[in-house]
């Protein structure tokens, strides 16, 4: 998944000229924390969310900038 990550962020930052790529998953999938955090991007905070069904739930918010991006490869 790393791998495919990356691929996807060349992609928004080379083609498609992408200044910020930004994701979020659930604190409950460390996994896929470790995934992006992996492809370098960095958590910019953990909080609480509510749906439109008034369900509360915690997500970890990752970004990375294309200067961020073009420092690492």
């Amino acid at each position: 998944m790393t791998e495919a990550l990356r691929a996807v962020l060349a992609d928004e930052f080379g083609p498609r000229g992408t200044p910020v790529v930004s994701a979020t998953c659930d604190v409950t999938n460390p996994a896929s924390a470790r995934v992006m955090e992996k492809a370098g991007l960095r958590r910019e905070r953990t909080a609480f969310e509510t749906d439109a069904a008034g369900n509360r739930t915690q997500h970890h918010h990752y970004a990375i900038t294309k200067t961020e991006y073009d420092a690492l490869n």
